[in-house]
């Protein structure tokens, strides 16, 4: 990322357990293909990286890449520390979850250290990278969570969603119980759910109200469901 309007660098993760980073203004004459900087070592997964995120930090050149992984766990390091490729070096591990990390999303608000993630062990979990403590355990809030999504503008909201028929919605203030569920959009038919769908929020702003929705595919539905 640069000063400029125009993106400069991707960062991309794979099954190898390795990010790359790259140069999108330099390419290769012969292949059309952007000149890779760097590629980190097994410093970060010993196993394939299966969800990765990106968020700036209160100063600019504050950049953290969150990666969760088949090796069960999550790691957040910095866009500094990813650019030196082999020696790149994560800040926080966590070994909170048992089964792979399918999902991290890290809050993006200005000044936060929050990162939802989901596993295949059952759990949602809120993890502070700045304490390096669990925040809060949702075990059991679906079956086989893949979704964490947060809340754009309101910093104590976010949604959850796994291979059931339900999602959540959830306040950080009070973490006992969802403070709202929706359900509708997986089919009657479907007996059960086997793809990852991911719910997003959609706000609007106007003079009369401010109004917020979800809006969510499903499995086996050509639909598009609000709420």
């Amino acid at each position: 990322p640069t000063r400029s309007s125009c993106p400069s660098h991707l960062i991309t993760a794979a099954n190898d357990g390795c990010v790359c980073l790259w140069d999108v203004r330099s390419t290769s004459c012969r292949t059309g293909l952007a000149k890779c900087i760097s590629v980190t070592g097994k410093n970060l997964h010993k196993s394939g990286i299966f969800s990765m995120d990106v968020s700036k930090g209160t100063n600019y050149d504050d950049i953290y890449v969150c990666t969760g992984s088949k090796d069960k766990t999550l790691a957040v390091s910095t866009l500094n520390s990813v650019s030196k490729g082999a020696e790149c070096q994560a800040f926080f591990v966590s070994n909170h979850h048992t089964a792979k990390v399918g999902c991290v999303t890290m809050q993006g608000l200005s000044g936060s250290t929050l990162i939802g993630s989901a596993s295949d062990d059952g759990s949602v979990a809120i993890h502070d990278f700045r304490s390096k403590d669990i925040a809060h355990d949702l075990d059991g809030a679906h079956d086989k969570p893949h979704s964490v999504v947060w809340h754009p503008k309101n910093e104590n909201m976010f949604i959850t969603a796994g291979f059931d028929d339900t999602i959540h919605a959830w306040d950080l203030r009070s973490m006992k119980k969802p403070w709202a569920s929706f359900s509708g959009h997986v089919p009657l038919t479907s007996k059960a759910c086997k793809r990852i769908y991911r719910p997003a929020f959609l706000t609007q702003s106007c003079a009369a109200k401010n109004a917020d929705y979800i809006l969510t595919g499903s499995n086996r539905s050509n639909c598009l469901s609000m709420f």
